[in-house]
């Protein structure tokens, strides 16, 4: 998958973290789209990022797993390449420095 604006290694890290962790993506899935069912206009990758760690400590049977920080723009440019409608709710920037 092509992120673009992500540096190289951030990239080829969330993408072995995500193809481990197919269950996280579901979960960002399903809360960025509650999130757009609100009616809400805008709201952030770290609310839904926040709510993933909650989600998945205490509302799961998985075993709780780190969520690194540095993950969140890639769940956020993987929403919008998804799904297109996320372009307006979600602002990201570019990562590349």
């Amino acid at each position: 998958m092509k992120l673009n604006g992500i540096k190289p290694h951030i990239a080829e890290r969330f993408k072995e973290f995500d193809e481990a962790n197919p269950h996280v993506w579901q979960a960002v899935l399903r809360f960025a789209n509650e999130a757009k069912a609100s009616g809400r206009k805008r709201f952030g990758i770290k609310v839904i990022w926040e709510r993933m760690r909650w989600y998945l400590s205490f509302e799961t049977t998985e075993k709780p797993i780190k969520l690194n920080n540095n993950y969140t723009s890639c769940y956020a440019r993987k929403l919008i390449a998804t799904d297109p409608t996320f372009a307006t709710m979600l602002q990201t920037r570019s990562a590349t420095k």
